[in-house]
């Protein structure tokens, strides 16, 4: 799995990066939930007391026609990519925010391992999995961003991408945004159906990556790209000496 952080002032096309990817996954036959603010029982999950005692009432168990289950699962568990689009939620260094920050760090540990546990525990009951999801998190700068990159194991998880604004970009996405407008019918369908067709060559290419395996193998020459993107980072200040 591969999880990212994009950080960039607002305006200049986070939300339509996040499609972008969303139209990859589905195609990829991925399950995709975008979440803005949310809670613990949205995101992990809750226990139903009432579904419990329905089952206890009509003598219901797991695997019986009827049977309720209590267990109510958030969308780490029932989904494979998981966009944060509001992601100042999740990355501000608040008391508010621990939980969250704290269940996405052990949803990008290893897959099936201790530290991949997630759960919520409630008066009601106890909601407890392995979460296989890949996450995505977007947001604008924040002041607090480098005390929550320093202080805390969330970002250090996902490949990091901070995007600075100058006026000449803001200018290019602007101007792109204009050229964008559709004049005629058919020109959407013609700039539809072209987006539709480098998305699916794009598609193509990861599954010939990917072949028949359940992962996607770094090949050996990415290893000097990816020590030289963690150099790069620290040269940056955005991560500190030993990790």
């Amino acid at each position: 799995r591969i999880h990212i952080t994009i950080i960039s002032p607002s305006g200049i096309g986070k939300s339509e990066s996040n499609d972008f990817f969303a139209k990859v996954a589905t195609q990829l036959k991925l399950t995709v939930k975008s979440v803005g603010r949310t809670n613990d029982a949205a995101v992990i999950g809750s226990y139903s007391r009432e579904n419990e005692m329905l089952n206890s009432k009509h003598h219901k168990d797991p695997g019986d026609e009827g049977f309720l289950d209590p267990k109510q699962y958030g969308v780490l568990h029932k989904n494979d990519y998981v966009i944060f689009d509001e992601g100042e939620v999740v990355l501000k260094p608040a008391s508010s925010n621990e939980k969250i920050q704290n269940t996405l760090q052990a949803v990008m540990n290893r897959y099936g391992s201790i530290g991949n546990t997630i759960s919520n525990d409630l008066v009601s009951g106890n909601i407890s999995y392995h979460s296989h999801s890949s996450i995505c998190i977007t947001s604008y700068y924040l002041n607090e961003f480098r005390e929550t990159l320093i202080t805390r194991g969330l970002i250090q998880r996902t490949m990091l991408y901070v995007q600075e604004s100058n006026r000449g970009l803001r200018q290019e996405i602007e101007n792109s945004s204009i050229l964008s407008l559709w004049s005629k019918p058919r020109d959407k369908s013609v700039r539809v159906s072209k987006l539709e067709r480098l998305i699916s060559e794009f598609v193509s290419e990861l599954q010939k990556i990917k072949g028949s395996e359940n992962t996607i193998y770094v090949f050996e020459d990415v290893y000097p790209q990816l020590i030289r993107y963690k150099e790069e980072m620290r040269m940056m200040g955005m991560m500190p000496q030993g990790q």
